[in-house]
């Protein structure tokens, strides 16, 4: 399993502890292609689903022609990198 710091851009840190904290129900991030909001907000999804046996998570995503090739795809490497 690799380190969180190794996965979460320190531009997203402060977005993870506010996440681990539990302080907003939404989260809106902001950032251009490249921004790393997509590897950080799956590796959150996946962390929560792993600290909550009855978590469900759905994934929207509002600019792709296919959601496999995009949140499927990031969601399945997140899984993989945290073990």
């Amino acid at each position: 399993m690799a380190k969180l710091s190794d996965l979460i851009a320190p531009s997203f840190y402060d977005v993870h502890l506010a996440v681990k904290n539990y302080r907003y129900t939404h989260f809106w991030l902001s950032g251009g292609r490249g921004s790393t909001k997509s590897s950080c907000i799956s590796i959150e999804i996946v962390l929560g689903l792993m600290g909550d046996e009855q978590a469900n998570a759905t994934v929207f995503r509002k600019v792709k022609d296919t959601c496999r090739k995009s949140v499927y795809e990031q969601c399945i490497w997140a899984i993989e990198m945290l073990g």
